[in-house]
């Protein structure tokens, strides 16, 4: 019956076949009951017992893939995530070294959310975050006094928060 089976036309693809031999290994295992293995291999031969496992393997499948889009989702929430928790962060009184690790830290996450915006095409988004990635440049550092930095990361948290709220949720149109 297995051979019978193996010789049909739909039956050619690889991981089918790999299913019914492992399927056949296990009814040969389970010899307790020989009208469940008729049921199964009329079943079998009619297809639905492929069907019914294709439709699995499929329904796995998109469980996997809408798994990664929410991982991938909650990436891209990482940059903005850092950019604000390190900006809170820098209010506190730290050494002078701590800062240096803060401006190379919203630089390079401005800098990756303007260029994710230059491919998603949003103009302003990357305009914006381009010139906050340029405020906190570590290479080409701007003299403010603290005070004034202050009024910068509150600007640039309120820039990430709402570019970021912006991004996940597209304008509606009317």
């Amino acid at each position: 019956m297995f051979e019978r089976l193996k010789s049909e036309s739909y039956l050619h693809s690889p991981f089918y076949l790999q299913i019914l031999s492992e399927l056949h290994d296990l009814c040969i295992l389970r010899r307790d009951d020989s009208s469940s293995h008729r049921t199964f291999w009329k079943e079998a031969m009619e297809g639905q017992v492929l069907r019914k496992l294709e439709m699995d393997a499929t329904a796995a499948k998109r469980k996997k893939q809408q798994k990664e889009r929410i991982m991938a989702k909650g990436k891209e929430m990482l940059w903005p995530a850092a950019v604000v928790v390190i900006l809170l962060v820098a209010w506190a009184d730290m050494p002078g070294d701590f800062y240096k690790v803060v401006k190379f830290t919203v630089c390079a996450a401005c800098g990756f959310m303007a260029w994710k915006a230059h491919q998603e095409g949003r103009v302003f988004w990357r305009n914006a975050y381009a010139l906050a990635a340029a405020a906190y440049n570590p290479f080409l550092p701007i003299r403010m006094e603290r005070e004034s930095w202050e009024i910068v990361s509150v600007v640039v948290m309120l820039l990430v928060v709402v570019g970021s709220l912006a991004r996940r949720q597209p304008l509606k149109s009317a």
